[in-house]
């Protein structure tokens, strides 16, 4: 089922998604789960697949990109071992093609849980907070969808004031709610007018720049579920930076 985009936090910078956090903290209700007990629900409602493959069919529409579409063979294996069946590809992080609630809790703290609803369903909104100065992505807002514990939404800042959104829809695969599409958008925060006298440079863009605004599509398809797919399958993969 579709949702609609309620999170009003695209282009956001850091310090906008805090202070996002102190007005949402206003709509938790008294009885609600904490922040880490969502996302444990959300990683037991996931336990249960121990592996899957999918075909993601890819388009993009990113600044200074031109980029084909795509269809590539996603493998996962619990807890996060990702291969991807093609060459350079490099699109989304691994964070946002497949979530893992177990390493959010691991690496980030939740300083604001909320609810919102939008036609008629309830979200909590979760406000996380990088535990270490060397997580790159220092904030990330999550949507989760308490009738089924899944990640409807992300909002994450990234560095040099850059963020990224990523919405899922999702289907149920023999009796797994697993995404069927992924939406990630880019965007560059506004700049910050509080600060006096800034200091305004027009440079010509570099091809070696990274894409500044944009979105990418991946619709999810063909899945095998639970196959018990070979750790060899994963070796020459790069392994996650520890928590």
């Amino acid at each position: 089922m579709a949702r609609k985009d309620i999170t009003g936090f695209r282009g956001w910078g850091a310090r906008g998604a805090l202070c996002a956090a102190v007005f949402l903290s206003a709509a938790w209700h008294p009885g609600d789960p904490s922040g880490l007990e969502i996302l444990k629900n959300v990683e037991e409602a996931s336990a249960k697949v121990n592996d899957y493959s999918a075909t993601l069919e890819i388009t993009a529409d990113i600044e200074r990109l031109n980029v084909p579409p795509m269809k590539v063979r996603l493998f996962f294996k619990r807890p996060d071992k990702i291969h991807i069946d093609a060459e350079g590809f490099a699109l989304l992080p691994r964070e946002g093609l497949v979530l893992n609630a177990g390493r959010l809790m691991n690496r980030y703290t939740v300083k604001g849980v909320a609810r919102e609803s939008s036609e008629g369903v309830t979200l909590y909104a979760l406000t996380l907070i990088a535990k270490s100065e060397r997580t790159r992505l220092r904030t990330v807002l999550v949507y989760v969808d308490p009738a089924r514990w899944t990640v409807e939404k992300l909002v994450m800042s990234q560095p040099g004031e850059r963020m990224m959104s990523a919405a899922f829809r999702y289907a149920q695969v023999d009796g797994f709610w697993l995404p069927s599409e992924l939406v990630a958008s880019f965007a560059i925060a506004p700049a910050d007018t509080s600060d006096p006298e800034p200091v305004e440079q027009v440079l010509p863009p570099r091809p070696s720049q990274k894409p500044r605004k944009g979105s990418v599509t991946v619709r999810y398809a063909g899945y095998s579920i639970n196959t018990g797919l070979s750790d060899e399958l994963f070796k020459d993969d790069p392994a996650r930076p520890p928590d």
